[in-house]
């Protein structure tokens, strides 16, 4: 039970801190801070249920994650095994962006990765239909929220946010 009461404080720890984030950036109380929030926290959620996956999938396979993660045909069979999973390139992965924290166009590099997830052919399924007839992809560019200046130390904070959460 105590391990519940841990999970939810975490969640509740990492939505104050994406509040936070966004009060400073300018975001708070606006329809892009909950579109900051909410897209942030299911990325988090969507890759920590895909990594444990597939971790369960290279055990099973007897490999490393990293090679099935590099290896077309693997990773094939995974999103087989696991279709309810929503898609990742290793690249993806907050695993590999993490170490590219101290890039310059950090900020480039995570939206890209969010837009990268959405228009995958094996996410079409989790894209929602609008009234209008059109299609909402999964996530959208969540920096383009923030001033210009301010987005890449923006990315920076939301990936420091995933380190301490790891």
């Amino acid at each position: 039970m105590s391990d519940i009461f841990t999970l939810e404080n975490k969640i509740k720890q990492m939505i104050d801190e994406m509040k936070g984030l966004c009060q400073t950036n300018g975001l708070s109380n606006q329809a892009s801070e909950e579109v900051v929030i909410t897209s942030v926290f299911l990325y988090k959620f969507l890759n920590d249920k895909f990594m444990a996956n597939m971790k369960d999938f290279a055990h099973d396979m007897d490999m490393s994650t990293e090679k099935i993660l590099q290896d077309e045909d693997m990773l094939a069979g995974f999103y087989d095994t696991y279709p309810q999973d929503v898609a990742f390139k290793y690249e993806d992965t907050i695993e590999c962006l993490i170490n590219k924290v101290g890039s310059n166009d950090f900020y480039k590099l995570f939206d890209d990765a969010l837009e990268r997830i959405s228009n995958y052919p094996e996410n079409e399924e989790f894209s929602i239909d609008t009234a209008d007839g059109g299609r909402k992809p999964l996530f959208t560019r969540v920096t383009e929220n923030v001033e210009a200046s301010k987005r890449n130390n923006f990315a920076k904070k939301i990936m420091g946010e995933f380190r301490l959460s790891l």
